[in-house]
């Protein structure tokens, strides 16, 4: 496939083993808020011609700087949307920021450079699947005016994330036929609990995710490379049929959350 595979969140867990797995099938374009980090990466990918743009995503630069590279390299072939926060990283507005503004920004920008074969996969969570419904109106237009203030409210880390990650949901769904138009799928994938750095983190700071990890029916938690492969799927011929949807990879954890009613006590 001709093009720019581009790479969020590339220097974290789940975008350094997609990077290492699309290293090999053209350019790859990786994003992340640490140069260092990212020159650190290259070294171990095969392939040639990959190349670096460091910041954040809410910067306007940034976005413009991929969005060039992009059209240097004629079009996009691939969106890995790996680029987020979590509860424990942040207040609600930054994560809200970072997690679904940005998302909106990014896939819109990139969307015209998309083409026969193009496919985006942005990194949901299963706490999107367990966010309250009551806010959707302004999760669907996060970027009009009030909207994050209204989504921010209260200000609980939290509440925030699981919000922007119901978003970014109802993000692919809305965006589905735009990129359809195109030749080119839009999907989601939601992680249960991932071994990474930032995971670790919320287990000390939140015993709900024990709890999850306990009630996981696969009795443990998943791994980068897990989520990775899901990612080469999603992006392969193999899933032609697949997009405006999300793709829980959990180990069956919102499945409990769901329907045991004793989860949580």
């Amino acid at each position: 496939m001709s093009g720019l595979t581009v790479i969020t969140g590339a220097a974290g867990g789940m975008g350094a083993e997609a990077a290492r797995r699309f290293a090999a099938s053209g350019p790859l374009l990786l994003c992340d808020v640490s140069e260092a980090k990212l020159s650190a990466l290259l070294p171990e990918l095969a392939g040639a011609g990959h190349r670096i743009v460091a910041g954040d995503l809410t910067e306007p630069a940034v976005l413009a700087a991929i969005v060039a590279a992009v059209e240097a390299n004629g079009g996009l072939a691939r969106l890995i949307h790996t680029a987020g926060l979590s509860p424990t990283m942040a207040d609600a507005r930054r994560i809200l920021d970072v997690n679904l503004c940005a998302s909106v920004r990014l896939t819109d920008a990139l969307a015209p450079l998309a083409g026969e074969g193009s496919a985006a996969v942005l990194i949901a969570s299963v706490a999107g699947h367990t966010a309250a419904s009551d806010r959707d109106a302004d999760l669907d237009d996060p970027l009009a005016d009030g909207a994050l203030d209204r989504l921010a409210a209260g200000g609980d880390p939290y509440a925030g994330y699981g919000y922007s990650k119901r978003g970014v949901m109802r993000l692919v769904e809305a965006r589905a036929a735009a990129w359809g138009k195109r030749g080119a799928r839009i999907v989601s994938l939601s992680p249960g609990l991932i071994d990474t750095p930032m995971n670790a983190a919320e287990f000390d700071a939140a015993p709900v995710i024990a709890q999850m990890l306990a009630a996981t029916p696969v009795p443990r938690m998943g791994s980068a490379g897990e989520i990775a492969d899901a990612i080469v799927y999603l992006c392969s011929p193999q899933a032609s049929f697949v997009t405006g949807t999300d793709l829980r990879v959990d180990g069956g954890v919102v499945a409990v959350m769901r329907t045991d009613p004793n989860f949580g006590q």
